[in-house]
C-alpha cells in the first residue's frame, strides 16, 4: 500500500472488499492453539484453515498423508481363527 509503483505492481487486487480492520487483524497475536496449528501445518506441509476446508483441500490435492498420525501404524493382532496351534 505504501511502496513505490514497482513494488505495488507485484500485488494483485483484492478479490473481495478489504475489511476495515485489516491492519488490526494481521497484527493481532495468534492464540497458543492457532500457533500450534500453524507449526503443524508447516512441519507436515498440511493446508492451514478451518477443519472443513482442510478436509476438502486434502482430498482434492491427495494430501491425506499430511493429516494422518506420524510414524508406523500400530500392528494389528491376528484374529484367533488365523492362529495355528
Amino acid at each position: 500500500m505504501h511502496g513505490d509503483d514497482e513494488i505495488k505492481a507485484l500485488l494483485s487486487p483484492w478479490p473481495v472488499e478489504r475489511p476495515v480492520d485489516w491492519t488490526e487483524r494481521v497484527n493481532a497475536p495468534l492464540t497458543p492453539k492457532e500457533l500450534e496449528r500453524v507449526r503443524v501445518s508447516i512441519e507436515r506441509s498440511r493446508p492451514y484453515g478451518e477443519d472443513n476446508w482442510v478436509r476438502q483441500t486434502v482430498s482434492q490435492l491427495c494430501l491425506e498423508h499430511t493429516v494422518r498420525p506420524e510414524g508406523r501404524p500400530p500392528k494389528r493382532s491376528k484374529p484367533m481363527s488365523r492362529i495355528k496351534n
